[in-house]
């Protein structure tokens, strides 16, 4: 009689073999060891792995079911993780345009798994970096992968898998030497990535050749620009601001340096879009530019205006020091231990200010890329990018930016890993959240520990970060043709 890892290898040998005939053979070894801690502990991991060499969807779907009535330790989670995105790929082989649920149930349960002992976090954020990737989610993905990097430096598909993301954005870069600083990162952070011992086992057989093959050609371009090392900056480090230094820190400059510091631009919000014009319409309030492109850029600049107001807020509330209580401000005492302060109320307000910019991004592209004059007081939130009538213009466009934007808005959805912003975004607009102590817990949906505001305050700006860099490059991706021009304009300080 076989025992339970007897049992597991004979289920893991059966590769080519019918589905019905592994499904028995389980529901045979399910009765046999139903009290079998091994057994329990392994037979899902085993189904998922026998579903994906199989290309079998039943398997990876049963193992799924299953899982998701067991206990959800972290093993768990990142295998039921692991079902789904397996189950994404098997359902959609050629990815379109518009999102795909599968893909997004499956970022959304690999960022459930929680950090441990283990090193399962550093594979269910690079699987969760990689899917994003897939869904044009690019800046996204950058972001999973440094939280890789930050917990372990030396693992090299999270390296590599960031190196390839640089690359995408070097063209995109409005300084003449900035995209050869990105591909001078990208190269070392591939070098880096070499030195893993483990990187074919984690990312597949060919991996190792292809980043020797991304270096090469980053190398030769290098070669060609006559780059062959980043200058030294022209301001020492030391010498900036404790606010620079929070900024750069954080990642919370607008522009294409990722929060390194190279130079002086590297402390510049840069980022703005390029709009395409037709060549006869000049019918703006200055008679220089279209209504359209007009209009376009004073949301732009309101978001701007928002974003890096907000970011001082934010530096401001986490860099001095506020009383408990204030003699000037008289809070009603509703018989409870909850405290109100101005940094509770910096913070809350500084959320909900970063956060009203996707409602002014969504108001942008509905205006910018509708075939039709939209009427200046329409009403439109961020929940427009998940209509029917968003999804069209991704179809007439084919704009993979824009279709990062949809899935990105899907994601403040009831079942969406950024639901909690919404959430924490609508308590504070239009009811209330109270903030407590980090050595306190939480006993009802009106409380937030003070460091998961903190943590969710830093996120949105890298949301909205994010859904500003798709959004500018969703209008790069606008050529002009015959009818039309790209609009290049001044900044106020150039002027």
């Amino acid at each position: 009689m076989l025992n339970s890892k007897e049992a597991l290898e004979d289920l893991s040998s059966m590769i080519g073999v019918e589905k019905k005939i592994i499904l028995k053979k389980i529901s045979e070894y399910d009765e046999i060891f139903k009290n079998d801690k091994y057994y329990q502990e392994f037979i899902e991991a085993v189904m998922c792995n026998l579903g994906i060499d199989n290309r079998c969807q039943v398997l990876l779907s049963v193992a799924k079911y299953r899982l998701k009535k067991k206990n959800q330790t972290n093993q768990v989670v990142y295998i039921l993780a692991n079902c789904e995105y397996q189950i994404a790929i098997l359902k959609n082989r050629s990815m379109e345009l518009i999102d795909i649920k599968e893909y997004r149930d499956a970022v959304r349960s690999f960022l459930e798994v929680k950090s441990d002992n283990s090193t399962l976090i550093n594979y269910a954020l690079t699987n969760a970096g990689n899917i994003l990737n897939k869904l044009g989610r690019n800046y996204e993905a950058i972001l999973l992968h440094d939280k890789v990097i930050a917990k372990n430096p030396s693992f090299g598909i999270a390296l590599g898998n960031k190196a390839l993301e640089l690359k995408k954005y070097q063209s995109l870069a409005l300084h003449p030497q900035d995209h050869l600083k990105l591909l001078d990162l990208a190269k070392d952070l591939l070098l880096k990535a070499l030195n893993d011992p483990r990187l074919e086992d984690i990312g597949g057989e060919g991996t190792k050749e292809k980043f020797i093959k991304e270096i090469e050609e980053i190398e030769t371009e290098l070669k060609k620009e006559n780059y062959n090392q980043i200058k030294k900056t022209s301001t020492n480090i030391d010498l900036l601001s404790h606010y620079q230094k929070f900024s750069l820190e954080y990642n919370l400059y607008l522009n294409y340096d990722f929060g390194i510091f190279y130079d002086d631009d590297s402390l510049v919000d840069s980022l703005f879009p390029i709009f395409t014009e037709p060549l006869k319409e000049k019918d703006s309030p200055n008679g220089m530019m279209s209504k359209r492109v007009y209009f376009s850029f004073q949301i732009w600049n309101q978001i701007i205006e928002i974003y890096v107001s907000s970011r001082y807020s934010l530096f401001n509330a986490l860099n001095n020091e506020y009383k408990i209580y204030d003699d000037n401000v008289n809070f009603v005492h509703t018989y409870d231990s909850f405290q109100h302060n101005h940094q509770f109320g910096l913070l809350k307000s500084t959320f909900c200010n970063v956060y009203n910019c996707l409602d002014k991004i969504a108001r942008l592209v509905s205006y910018y890329f509708s075939e039709e004059e939209k009427i200046y007081d329409d009403d439109i939130y961020f929940d427009y990018l998940t209509k029917d009538e968003f999804k069209k213009v991704i179809e007439n466009t084919e704009n993979k930016q824009l279709q990062a934007l949809y899935s990105l808005s899907l994601d403040f959805k009831d079942n969406g890993y950024l639901y909690n912003l919404q959430w924490i975004r609508n308590k504070i607009t239009h009811s209330y959240l109270n903030v407590i102590d980090n050595n306190t817990t939480p006993t009802n949906k009106d409380q937030i520990l003070l460091k998961d505001l903190i943590k969710c305050t830093f996120e949105i700006f890298q949301i909205v970060k994010s859904a500003l860099l798709y959004f500018e490059i969703a209008v790069r991706k606008c050529l002009p043709n015959e009818n039309t021009f790209q609009m290049f304009v001044q900044k106020q300080k150039d002027i």
